[in-house]
């Protein structure tokens, strides 16, 4: 039987549901919506959440991109165990991004046997989320970019191994996030702010273009709010269908918030 509370969190507001019922039953249902100020952790709020009595819930909480920093980078070689690993890729990270370990928590996520995904995530945002956990009585099972799960349904849904480059742009009500990948190989990843700035996404967009070749074009995918559906720069063939980078057993459906509904 599921007894979850799922939260999306992005730079300016929090989206919570409730999920319950046994797996041939399951609901979904809407708990609430509202504001915070990503600039002052201390305004994250789980005030208007309840736990159920005599339950156990869990707690899954997904960050909208404008929280998180992702790069892919390319380890050393000889690097012994995973211990060793973790410390090329914060210092690649501290070295690019100037982040200071004091500051972030660094996760990383192998690609191939020589290249990770690294995610950097505000500690101060990560300790605020677990004391609210503690006080609200909740079991926190997660706390996860958003993005990653439509990424991994992205490329379970759609063969890309054979493709010499693929992109998707995942683009949030505040932030976007590139992938692309080689031969079925995530090659980088990158999260931008775009502040609801449609232009800075139509841009980034193009770019995205200009680096592909004409063969590879056809490669380029977008999940997108329903505002910039059909601007001149987005290829509107090229909006993917939610059940391409949408599953239910993987994440929550926050979709109807963040990505369109309108290509079925």
């Amino acid at each position: 039987m599921t007894n979850a509370i799922h939260v999306y969190v992005n730079a300016t507001q929090i989206s919570v549901r409730r999920q319950s019922g046994y797996w041939w039953n399951e609901k979904v249902e809407s708990i609430g919506a509202w504001n915070w100020n990503s600039l002052v952790p201390s305004s994250l709020s789980f005030e208007p959440l309840h736990r159920r009595k005599n339950s156990r819930e869990y707690l899954h909480v997904y960050l909208g991109s404008a929280l998180c920093k992702f790069t892919t980078v390319d380890l050393p070689k000889g690097l012994n165990d995973i211990g060793e690993q973790q410390l090329a890729a914060r210092a690649y990270m501290q070295n690019q991004l100037g982040l200071k370990a004091s500051e972030w928590q660094f996760t990383i996520d192998f690609t191939s046997s020589d290249k990770v995904v690294v995610c950097a995530i505000r500690r101060v945002l990560i300790e605020k989320i677990q004391e609210l956990s503690n006080e609200s009585g909740f079991h926190l099972a997660s706390i996860k970019p958003f993005v990653v799960g439509v990424w991994n349904t992205f490329q379970k849904n759609l063969d890309v191994s054979d493709a010499n480059r693929t992109a998707l742009v995942a683009i949030e009500n505040d932030a976007f996030t590139v992938f692309v990948t080689r031969l079925g190989v995530l090659e980088s990843m990158n999260a931008i702010t775009h502040e609801c700035d449609v232009l800075l996404v139509e841009r980034e967009s193009r770019r995205l273009s200009f680096s592909f070749t004409d063969a590879e074009q056809n490669n380029i995918y977008f999940a997108v709010p329903e505002k910039i559906i059909g601007t001149p720069q987005i290829h509107v063939d090229r909006i993917l269908r939610k059940d391409k980078y949408l599953n239910k057993s993987s994440y929550i459906d926050f979709r109807d918030l963040v990505f369109s509904t309108a290509a079925e």
